[in-house]
């Protein structure tokens, strides 16, 4: 990269921090009397839509043995508080039948909301991205260095893991159970069908797959849906004045 390339991106990232920071101060300031008054005054507020909005006082995912962060230090890590306690609720019940897992969490939003790279949504803080459970080729829980994508077969593309049926369906179905109310799990088509046919082999109550396949969506083909669950919440209580589905 030549001098001048390093100075326009310097140039545009720069540029984006101050768009985003703005957003946020906008999002706040043009808020309805009630919501900049106590208690909403300080809490953390989902405004506008999931592809068109800000979050405003977002809180950073603190990591546990049960969830953290992707490997990438730079990847946004906020949310609300009700996603936030979605994700450690849902991970602690892996991990609880599955001995030390550790959930992977590759995006979140930005503190202030607004747009991510390379994400149409995320920008409200009720969006996640949850990497995919995975094991070795010898059923040993592993993760990859790099994002690790799978088909219809359960095995990645470089063959060096294997999708964890038994991890992934504890995990989305301990979401469809969250008092957090999600709404949406969107996941790559192949994948979907391979969840519920586990989950029909299990002979479980049709009822429980039932709750399962209905906040499980195919992806449009605009994200790697192949690698991770795309995990959507509700807009937060007392919060429909500002917050859109």
């Amino acid at each position: 990269m030549t001098k001048q390339q390093t100075i326009g991106a310097a140039v545009l990232l720069g540029a984006s921090l101050f768009a985003t920071v703005a957003l946020a101060r906008g999002a706040a300031s043009s808020l309805p009397d009630e919501f900049r008054k106590s208690p909403w005054n300080v809490r953390t507020l989902s405004v506008g839509a999931p592809s068109d909005g800000a979050l405003v006082r977002g809180r950073k995912l603190r990591p546990s043995p049960a969830a953290r962060m992707w490997n990438k230090a730079d990847m946004p890590a906020h949310a609300t508080p009700d996603l936030l306690r979605a994700i450690d609720r849902a991970a602690k019940k892996v991990r609880k039948g599955h001995a030390g897992s550790t959930l992977l969490v590759l995006a979140l939003s930005n503190e202030d909301g607004g747009p991510l790279a390379d994400r149409r949504s995320h920008q409200t803080g009720r969006d996640a991205d949850l990497v995919f459970y995975a094991t070795d080729t010898k059923g040993k829980p592993a993760t990859s260095k790099k994002l690790a994508r799978f088909g219809g077969d359960g095995v990645s593309r470089d063959k060096k893991l294997r999708f964890d049926d038994a991890r992934n369906w504890a995990l989305v179905e301990a979401l469809a159970k969250d008092p957090a109310n999600v709404t949406h799990i969107f996941v790559d088509a192949k994948i979907r069908v391979r969840l519920l046919a586990f989950a029909q082999k299990q002979d479980l109550d049709e009822e429980r797959i039932e709750r399962v396949r209905a906040i499980l969506f195919e992806g449009d083909g605009s994200e790697q849906l192949d690698a991770f669950f795309h995990v959507r919440i509700a807009c937060p209580n007392g919060q429909s004045r500002i917050c859109k589905v």
